[in-house]
């Protein structure tokens, strides 16, 4: 009898067992998530109510199936400044990660209440001072196969990658062969990502960062959008299946811990600001934390790229998909997150402890055209940013910073260096200096390249801040820019 009561326990064991360990990844979606064609019906719905406010954009497309990825701008006249840095850009973006699906609801729902509230404060501000974008999912493909019920615990987009022309997924989490962890895709510290099959766990494709980097056209679709609006602050949403990281707000960054970013504290006192105002579900605030991993993350590439301070924020517990009641509760908590962010961006606000920002006009000092020029911070900067520049449009720029003195240094090629020392911001409002760039002359460089009196092919580096590079075979002339430069001058198998 003790034999046969054993035996039926671990008969009854072996049943239950894969209920439990996989059992999470089966359950449906709850009824009150947003599909992909509602989020995308509520966004045109919000257009067609608010003509001069609020205007879809499809910034462009997911890797496999094309899907449109659909943006909404916010700003009182959003046909006037499309195309233009006329205030301060901010980007929300609700869902990278398909199962992911807290942060949708977040950025459709700040959306929507902005506009509803136009005429009231602080909702008028933000929408009178601020050009707001809301990407509600930058992965529609997973979201499609989340929302489907195929698989909720889906993670990434859609790419063949054994190029069968079969969507590969496994209910189990982390063994989809299919598919690209889109915020493992960037190329900034792209290399240090997991490959396919990574060794040492069982996710063995739950975070593959992607062929190459920026390989998947979702990237190239964030990308181009931050090329025009060079956003200063940004929030993506995300969620912690394990819970190790749940309801915390990380920031750029210091790498191990021995490396940070050259706006480090500036940065801490943003994460710090919006976790601070975000409760946890047992009523304390959110933690903050500076990110310390390498692979290819959104936020730390913003923060490269474009010198955006851009907060990976993950919301909620390890219950992903809460059932409608904590939904909505967590949404409107997450929310006091994205209002924070948008006062910080204010000209001036009581509700926040500083609105310091550093903007301006670059010009031609003779023509007075507005200028595309590169502005460096020299306190705040490090030689592996991007070129961070002002508007081509406008000739505007603008550069969170805390309140303090400061050099601005502005540079165009073609032109004569600018730099304003002692330029002080306040905690109370916007510091503007604008900056007149003087034209250079044009110069003509011509000569020729021999080894024993003879021409040979040889590449000639003209070291401008932009260098410019001739391929030669002996006579070489060049049109440039009055200036002393260093000339480099290589050719195989030869010394200079």
């Amino acid at each position: 009898m003790e034999y046969t009561m054993r035996l039926y326990y671990i008969c009854l064991l072996m049943a239950f067992f894969p209920l439990i360990l996989f059992g999470q990844a089966n359950l449906p979606l709850p009824e009150c998530y947003h599909t992909y064609d509602e989020a995308r019906d509520e966004l045109y719905a919000l257009e067609e109510q608010y003509p001069t406010m609020a205007k879809v954009h499809i910034i462009g497309y997911s890797q496999l199936e094309a899907i449109p990825i659909y943006a909404l701008q916010i700003s009182n006249d959003v046909q006037q400044l499309e195309g233009t840095w006329n205030r301060p850009a901010l980007l929300f973006v609700g869902q990278v990660h398909a199962e992911e699906v807290l942060g949708l609801q977040i950025t459709l729902s700040n959306a929507k209440e902005i506009l509803q509230n136009n005429l009231t404060t602080p909702y008028i501000k933000w929408i009178n001072q601020l050009d707001t974008w809301w990407v509600p999912t930058l992965n529609p493909e997973g979201h499609n196969v989340v929302t489907a019920n195929l698989d909720t615990s889906y993670r990434k987009n859609k790419r063949d990658n054994n190029e069968n022309g079969i969507f590969d997924f496994d209910t189990r989490v982390g063994y989809d062969i299919d598919g690209v962890d889109i915020n493992r895709n960037f190329d900034f510290n792209w290399t240090h990502g997991d490959t396919l099959m990574q060794p040492g766990g069982t996710e063995v494709y739950y975070y593959y960062r992607g062929p190459a980097p920026m390989s998947e056209s979702e990237i190239h679709a964030i990308k181009a959008l931050s090329d025009q609006k060079k956003f200063v602050y940004s929030i993506c949403w995300h969620s912690s299946r394990s819970g190790n990281f749940s309801e915390k707000v990380y920031y750029s960054f210091n790498w191990k811990d021995v490396r940070p970013s050259p706006d480090f504290a500036f940065a801490q006192s943003i994460g710090q600001g919006v976790a601070t105002s975000i409760l946890k579900e047992n009523g304390q605030p959110y933690e903050y934390y500076p990110n310390a991993s390498r692979r290819g993350a959104f936020h730390d590439w913003m923060y490269k790229e474009y010198g955006t301070f851009q907060l990976l924020i993950e919301v909620g517990t390890s219950n992903l998909q809460p059932e409608e009641p904590l939904m909505l509760d967590t949404v409107e908590r997450a929310s006091e997150g994205v209002w924070w962010m948008l006062n910080r961006a204010l000209n001036y606000s009581t509700d926040v402890p500083s609105t310091s920002m550093l903007t301006g006009t670059v010009k031609d000092s003779v023509t007075g055209d507005v200028l595309e020029a590169e502005i460096i911070i020299p306190e705040k900067h490090a030689p592996w940013f991007v070129a961070r520049t002002s508007s081509p449009d406008t000739g505007r720029f603008w550069k969170a910073l805390p309140q303090g003195n400061y050099t601005i240094h502005a540079r165009k090629k073609g032109y004569w260096d600018a730099e304003i020392d002692n330029v002080t911001v306040y905690n109370t409002g916007r510091t503007t200096r604008n900056i007149d760039l003087s034209p250079k002359e044009s110069a003509n460089l011509h000569g020729y390249v021999i080894s024993n009196g003879m021409s040979i092919p040889a590449k000639i580096i003209i070291k401008d801040f932009i260098p410019d590079e001739l391929n030669v075979i002996g006579g070489y002339q060049y049109q440039g820019y009055e200036g002393t430069y260093p000339i480099e001058i290589w050719s195989n198998g030869r010394y200079p």
